[in-house]
């Protein structure tokens, strides 16, 4: 996931550092600036039920559900039926993946949007 560190006054750089202090030691906040739009994959676990992919198949290490690139998802999306189509193993169960798209809600448009 691509991180861009948010261009911040200095007067909201001491909100944050006082934040820091009230918080204690080991703490660090740090500021990035939002994207605008996310994709979640997401696996189908019930009727009008959808679960991101790495909740519900816990057992696959490295599995990540969010990404801000619509082809990193597509290809992750691709990646895991692939995988779960050729998996022996009873507990990792196929499933309909989605990619829901999932816009900032200052964008001004539907917050969520889905595609299979």
């Amino acid at each position: 996931m691509k991180v861009k560190i948010a261009d911040i006054d200095s007067a909201h750089l001491h909100s944050i550092s006082t934040l820091e202090k009230q918080l204690g030691k080991n703490i660090c906040l740090v500021a990035v600036q939002t994207s605008g739009v996310l994709y979640a994959v997401e696996a189908k676990t019930a009727p009008n039920q959808w679960e991101p992919v790495d909740a519900v198949y816990r057992r696959i290490d490295g599995l990540k559900s969010l990404f801000t690139d619509h082809e990193e998802a597509r290809l992750a999306k691709s990646s895991l039926k692939m995988l779960l189509s050729r998996t022996k193993q009873k507990d990792l169960k196929k499933r309909p993946i989605r990619i829901r798209r999932i816009e900032a809600p200052d964008a001004g448009r539907p917050s969520h949007k889905a595609s299979s």
